[in-house]
């Protein structure tokens, strides 16, 4: 768990500032909130969500659904996994890249969630990312 994310400025206006209310704040909970992890990818529940933003399991859901839509994550709800999708090449591009620990973290956590469908979305998705990491591109 990081105590700290870094957020471009830019993605208000790129991401953001187009989203309905209820769409800000879960994208901008998903992206800041202590269970999240930098990959963008990991286990969280409609209910945590809900208890901790005071919205309803329903707006909750609906807002998800809705960013779902446009793209901006993936949801498999069956093992309550979200992934933000431009989260790990934001904290790369950020920081100028990945350490080796940061990488081996990276596909650690993906070992531990392989149970979702949302894996082989994030490894086509970054493919490209994690061969430039693995050989020591930036």
């Amino acid at each position: 768990m990081s105590i700290f994310r870094s957020v471009p400025i830019s993605l208000w206006n790129k991401t953001i500032k187009g989203l309905g209310k209820d769409e800000k704040i879960i994208f901008l909970y998903l992206y800041l909130n202590k269970h999240s992890h930098y990959s963008g990818l990991y286990s969280i529940s409609i209910p945590l969500i809900a208890h901790e933003t005071d919205l309803t399991n329903d707006e909750v859901g609906k807002a998800i659904g809705s960013l779902v839509e446009k793209g901006l994550i993936g949801y498999d709800n069956s093992n309550e996994i979200i992934w933000i999708k431009d989260m790990l090449k934001i904290q790369y591009e950020l920081k100028g890249g990945l350490t080796e620990n940061q990488l081996k973290g990276i596909c650690n956590h993906i070992e531990s969630e392989d149970s979702s469908k949302l894996i082989d979305e994030f490894n086509l998705y970054y493919g490209y990312l994690l061969d430039k990491i693995k050989v020591g591109e930036k």
